[in-house]
């Protein structure tokens, strides 16, 4: 196999093991090298009624964070399960993050009972 770019010690043992692996765990392996995922913040809430002054919202950086530490595709659900409860019972949620992927923070949001691709 060619070598275009010096790799280091891990990384060259890694791509050792992709090629054993066949397809299915090579897919995996490279997405484990390439793809790293640090919460910096994320909220999970509502405005009751709309008003602003009635805020019912959670940190939930903790929370997302344990869910995307075991995920293996950095998909998760965001729902009162996932994120550790009902921060506003009975009102339609909004979440919002930034997490950092692969050293860039990127914004998410959507609502509650949707799906979001971290990676």
């Amino acid at each position: 196999m060619a070598q275009w770019w010096p790799k280091p010690p891990i990384i060259a043992a890694a791509l050792g093991s992709v090629q054993r692996l066949g397809f299915e765990g090579a897919s995996r392996i490279r997405k484990e090298l390439l793809m790293a995922l640090r919460v910096i913040f994320a909220v999970y809430g509502a405005l009751r009624s709309g008003n602003q002054d009635n805020t019912e919202a959670a940190i939930v950086t903790d929370a997302l964070q344990g869910r995307l530490n075991n995920s293996p595709n950095g998909v998760v659900r965001i729902n009162n399960a996932n994120m550790g409860g009902d921060p506003a019972a009975g009102v339609q949620k909004h979440f919002g993050a930034i997490v950092e992927v692969d050293g860039v923070q990127r914004p998410f949001a959507c609502l509650e009972n949707q799906t979001i691709d971290f990676s």
